[in-house]
């Protein structure tokens, strides 16, 4: 393994409200559209256990998101430093449900996909990524990726 790419919402980002079930993309959409300057961390919160476990990697960590929400100032200035590179499955026409896109993707970075760590939270997108050559991981706390990741 030579890189890992993660998926942002429900893996690094969470809403406050625990019992919150819908897209947090749609949500701060929603918040957005009602004030362009709302405050960010009042209705998400960072999963800091798991970015700090990202940042002492030694080797390129990616993110791979559905829509925009990393987009998000407060979120950008966060992220800064830790992340290779991030990009949206939106923006990039892909879908993330598609094994082609993982394959894609690879291609972007410079690895092959069997040299890729894929987390996400999404069974769909975690079967799509392992159909498209990466070693996957289905994120359900952060028990499943910190120490699990052994780069050769």
């Amino acid at each position: 393994m030579k890189a890992v790419i993660t998926d942002f919402s429900r893996v690094l980002l969470f809403p406050k409200d625990d019992t919150f079930t819908s897209s947090l993309n749609a949500l701060n959409n929603q918040l957005l559209d009602k004030n362009p300057d709302y405050d960010f961390w009042r209705y998400f919160k960072i999963n800091h256990e798991l970015l700090n476990y990202y940042k002492s990697l030694n080797f390129p960590v990616y993110i791979f998101t559905s829509e925009t929400i990393q987009d998000h100032p407060a979120v950008k200035a966060l992220l800064e430093g830790t992340f290779k590179d991030i990009f949206s499955a939106k923006k990039l026409g892909l879908s993330k449900k598609e094994p082609k896109s993982y394959e894609d993707l690879a291609k972007i970075t410079g690895h092959n996909p069997n040299e890729i760590f894929y987390i996400d939270d999404n069974y769909d997108n975690f079967t799509a990524a392992k159909d498209g050559g990466c070693k996957a991981i289905l994120f359900k706390s952060n028990d499943d990726v910190i120490g699990k990741l052994e780069i050769t």
